[in-house]
């Protein structure tokens, strides 16, 4: 299968994916903060973090923006785990879908400074 066309699938299923937590799933997940916080939000992340390892591979990010993704990714994360963040999200379906565009950002960003960090940075 040539690689632009199995690209269009891991992004298509992707988007599937996406479709099915943000809205198919979204009430159901968004009635208790467990299943918010424990399965929609991992699930976003990792999307993120899946089209990172396909389509980052040449990525090379200086150590100064490493730390400085690191950094911001760790703000977000701790972000949407405060308290009226997580319950507006909770609320409102539009700072939800905010949310979920983030974590996925957050895991796509989190590709490349992985896989060029040093040891020490990783830990």
């Amino acid at each position: 299968m040539p690689k632009r066309i199995a690209n269009l699938l891991f992004l298509i299923a992707l988007a599937g994916i996406f479709w099915l937590f943000s809205f198919v799933l979204n009430e159901w997940l968004c009635e208790t903060m467990p299943r918010h916080q424990v399965m929609q939000l991992p699930v976003m992340f990792f999307l993120g973090i899946g089209v990172g390892l396909r389509f980052v591979k040449g990525w090379v990010i200086p150590l100064s923006w490493s730390i400085a993704v690191l950094i911001i990714v760790m703000a977000s994360f701790i972000f949407w785990m405060l308290p009226h963040s997580i319950d507006l999200a909770v609320i409102s379906a539009s700072f939800n879908r905010i949310m979920h565009l983030n974590m996925i950002v957050a895991g796509f960003l989190l590709v490349p400074v992985l896989h060029h960090s040093l040891f020490e940075i990783k830990i």
